[in-house]
């Protein structure tokens, strides 16, 4: 099998630095990463067997990956998996299943008051969405112009002119997808609805991966605790100075009050800045992460809940504290709640008290979710019908029997828009016909009352006279 060595995807929705709502910075990002032509002159170089897509596609790789006739296949985290479910025209079950939207624990139904609240949350999510689609709209016109313009001159800008100039809309783009591995588990997550080319993967990439033994810096600041507890604070590459996020105060005070000793991932000198003894905070700029969750040693992690930081805390049986900054990551932090697995504070509610009160409350569970933790990841690890298995199975049938791997897909709905596929169309004509009979309705009723008032007035001047 052949792989391309070219960039393929984009790894996150939107750049560092800005908020997971501001979507209208998604197109150019993507444009600038990725412009399309480059791929496709690889993929014509040579016959490739298979083309292995992480994340989300770019707009320009989609519009050559779609007239592909090579076997596609995505690895993608849970929460992008959405999107494969909209196009399958699974329901989204917002009011039955955790998610940005909504705070779903136990087996307790939502309430009204939740409902309407988890509504008027997508109803804002949907006002944010709108200068997205904007700015897509006005990429996709600059792209399509731009190919028109080189027509002439290339052949193949000429094709790919051909192509691009049938609209593609970026919720349709899982249809280039023939099979779909989610890195995670629903022993890890949540019971999903998923399609029939849609597998799970657990934690096959931590599996066969060796723990390594700390570095002395490590080892000595942990033998060297003088507290009953050691903690993992990170927020991932995203804040990489820990004293420029705004709560780091309230958090780093939180943690000088209690029974632990901290190991944090940042540039900047905690312990220094905030006048701690240097056995109580250590500091660094980069953290074997991996390691040292799997080195046993730490009892909680602190994290902004990535998907990546929260499925290795979870394999290497580490309770998680969660404060979501943005994207994904509340649905993440919300499964972690959700499955016993820790808990999450948001980060407008993040302050001195309620950090050491969740963290300490933890503390004194820990026991009980880390057991709760270990028999999940039993599951993940021994599940016959999902990771690594899985993926050689399916690889191995795109690769040698392609046309055998259809009944992995509804061809049907492939070729389908999600107006089709929900009748939206349909829908959208009989709503028009029934606006147009009420307005009609109403037009005529107000006649009859205007002739009927028209008539009394004119029987009162009859009389009068």
């Amino acid at each position: 099998m052949r792989l391309p060595s070219e960039d393929m995807a984009i790894n996150t929705l939107v750049g560092s630095e800005r908020a997971w709502y501001n979507m209208e910075n998604y197109t150019r990002i993507a444009a600038e990463h990725f412009e399309g032509e480059r791929f496709g002159e690889l993929l014509r170089s040579g016959g490739f067997d298979l083309v292995l897509v992480e994340d989300s596609a770019t707009i320009p790789a989609i519009k050559v990956l779609v007239r592909l006739e090579t076997p596609i296949i995505a690895i993608m985290p849970l929460a992008e998996t959405k999107i494969v479910r909209q196009k399958y025209a699974l329901p989204g079950l917002m009011n039955s299943e955790p998610s940005m939207l909504n705070d779903i624990t136990g087996n307790i139904p939502p309430s009204l008051i939740e409902r309407l609240r988890t509504l008027y949350r997508t109803l804002k999510i949907g006002k944010a969405y709108i200068p997205y689609l904007i700015n897509l709209l006005k990429d996709d016109i600059k792209q399509l112009n731009k190919e028109r313009s080189n027509e002439q001159s290339n052949e193949l800008s000429k094709e790919t002119s051909k192509e691009t100039s049938k609209e593609i809309d970026f919720t349709e783009y899982m249809a280039v997808h023939d099979v779909v591995f989610i890195l995670d588990h629903p022993a890890y997550s949540f019971p999903y609805l998923t399609p029939p080319n849609t597998f799970y993967l657990g934690v096959f990439h931590l599996q066969d991966r060796s723990v390594l033994p700390l570095h002395d810096i490590y080892t000595s600041f942990i033998a060297g605790c003088p507290h009953r507890h050691l903690l993992y604070l990170s927020f991932g590459s995203y804040l990489k100075d820990l004293t420029k996020f705004d709560k780091a105060v309230s958090i780093v005070r939180a943690l000088a009050d209690m029974d632990v000793c901290v190991i944090v991932k940042t540039e900047s000198d905690i312990a220094r800045e905030f006048n701690l003894p240097s056995y109580k905070i250590l500091s660094q700029p980069w953290i074997p992460q991996k390691d040292l969750l799997g080195s046993a040693k730490v009892d909680l992690f602190i994290s902004h809940c990535g998907n990546n930081g929260r499925l290795e805390s979870l394999y290497y049986n580490v309770p998680l504290l969660c404060v979501p900054l943005f994207l994904d990551q509340l649905h993440n932090a919300r499964l972690v709640q959700t499955n016993g697995f820790g808990r999450y504070i948001m980060k407008e509610q993040v302050s001195q008290v309620t950090v050491r009160e969740v963290a300490g409350e933890m503390l004194g569970t820990l026991e009980e979710l880390k057991e709760r933790i270990r028999r999940a990841t039993d599951v993940v690890v021994n599940d016959p019908g999902a990771g690594i298995s899985a993926l050689k199975f399916y690889t191995d049938l795109l690769v040698r029997d392609p046309d055998h791997a259809g009944f992995l897909i509804n061809k049907i709905i492939m070729k389908q828009s999600s107006f089709e596929v929900n009748n939206l169309d349909i829908i959208l004509v009989i709503f028009l016909v029934i606006v147009g009979f009420v307005c009609a309705i109403f037009v005529y009723t107000c006649r009859f009352f205007k002739f009927c008032c028209r008539k009394v007035s004119n029987l009162g001047k009859f009389k009068t006279e």
